[in-house]
């Protein structure tokens, strides 16, 4: 029932399911894979490496490599469009809030157009000098958001709905995950539009993502490398959800603000900062809060960029960054997408173009998955050993040792 305690914890458990363990996890899965394929068998870098895990023949690997790197660029192009999609439409609708500028199409390709130079200038300028010092900046500015909302906010109701919930996440987690509605006489479409949709939202970026991680992590343990990119940004996004959740709830059920009648009348990207105005110096969090979300968008088409760009170049080296032409092309190609969908489906639009993106890219992970562990089960520790007495290469992706114990 709506607005009951039972709906309350439901709500915010599949908050978790979407954005917790879940999309970190495909990002993981596809980043050691690729990892253990790049660095320690000296595949290019590219996607379509994963597949040297399947099979040794080359001829078999060069017919699959185009069509694997193509759907991965379909997919990724597709997904960041979809999130850029969903930013402009958040922007658009945070800068009616707090400037009163009409929301709209043309307000929509100028934020797309300011977003655009922004992350392909940051692009350009290299992995290091732009990606990260965004995304530093960027995080401890969510960071400091979060305090300040914790403080001023019900904390004590944030605390203990944050710890029920959680409680509920991980008791249900299997049956969450696994939920379809299958059934003839049932009207209930929530996974199809919902989970379905943020499963696949998250899969279109598995690849690419999963490439940009492992060339930021060079020389981590697989131990180290899941902690850092999977179980702390997964605590993190439980932390966040169970603030902003937590304050969103108290203020529906509990302090008589209309939310639900909010989001109908403007949609659900104005949520947040309609959420703000209940807070002190709305005047000033609320730019701030506009700035952080542009960033975010900054940040994802980024890196995203810079990957699709090493990504498009085929050559044995692995090269650091990609020509600045290539840069551009992808940089502009995602935003002019992201425009196009906006325009002719808002919200629904963002949600379809997503969903065809991410589908295909299952498939891809289910193979890799499957030649990654027959490699290991087949002796492939072997072959770390001997290409170190061959060659003297040095694993720079290293491989952990409960690796070899289960290969033992």
């Amino acid at each position: 029932k709506s607005g009951s305690n039972e709906a309350i914890i439901w709500a915010m458990t599949k908050t978790y399911l979407h954005w917790s363990l879940t999309p970190y996890s495909i990002y993981v899965i596809f980043a050691v894979v690729l990892g253990f394929a790049i660095y320690n068998m000296n595949k290019p870098y590219a996607v379509s490496s994963g597949l040297s895990l399947l099979t040794e023949n080359k001829d078999k690997l060069n017919k699959l490599d185009g069509i694997v790197d193509t759907l991965t660029l379909f997919a990724i192009v597709g997904g960041v469009s979809g999130s850029l999609g969903y930013g402009l439409l958040q922007i658009g609708s945070g800068l009616q809030n707090v400037f009163g500028l009409s929301t709209g199409p043309i307000l929509w390709i100028a934020i797309a157009v300011v977003i655009v130079i922004t992350y392909c200038l940051s692009s350009l300028s290299g992995l290091d000098k732009g990606i990260r010092w965004l995304s530093d900046k960027n995080a401890w500015m969510f960071i400091v958001l979060l305090v300040f909302i914790l403080v001023l906010g019900p904390t004590s109701y944030i605390f203990k709905i944050t710890t029920q919930a959680l409680g509920s996440f991980v008791n249900n987690f299997i049956e969450l995950s696994t939920y379809t509605a299958p059934f003839a006489n049932n009207t209930d479409s929530w996974p199809q539009w919902w989970d379905m949709y943020w499963f696949a939202d998250w899969l279109a970026f598995g690849p690419i993502t999963g490439l940009f991680l492992i060339k930021l992590c060079y020389g981590r343990t697989i131990r180290e490398f899941i902690t850092i990119n999977l179980l702390l940004p997964a605590g993190f996004a439980i932390i966040w959800f169970g603030v902003f959740g937590g304050t969103a709830l108290n203020l529906q059920i509990s302090q008589g603000v209309d939310l639900v009648g909010y989001i109908a009348k403007y949609g659900n990207e104005a949520l947040m900062l309609r959420v703000l105005d209940e807070f002190p110096l709305a005047f000033l969090i609320k730019p701030f809060m506009l700035l952080l979300v542009a960033l975010s968008f900054v940040t994802l088409a980024d890196s995203m960029t810079s990957t699709i760009s090493l990504m498009s170049i085929r050559s044995k080296d692995h090269i650091e960054e990609a020509p600045m032409k290539i840069k551009l092309f992808w940089g502009i190609l995602m935003g002019a997408t992201s425009v196009i969908f906006v325009i002719c489906g808002g919200i629904e639009g963002v949600k379809v173009v997503k969903t065809i993106a991410g589908i295909p890219i299952l498939f891809l992970g289910i193979v890799m998955v499957f030649a990654f562990i027959r490699y290991f089960a087949k002796g492939g520790v072997e072959y770390i050993e001997k290409s170190e007495e061959d060659t003297g290469m040095i694993q720079k992706m290293a491989i952990d040792e409960e690796i070899s114990q289960v290969d033992k």
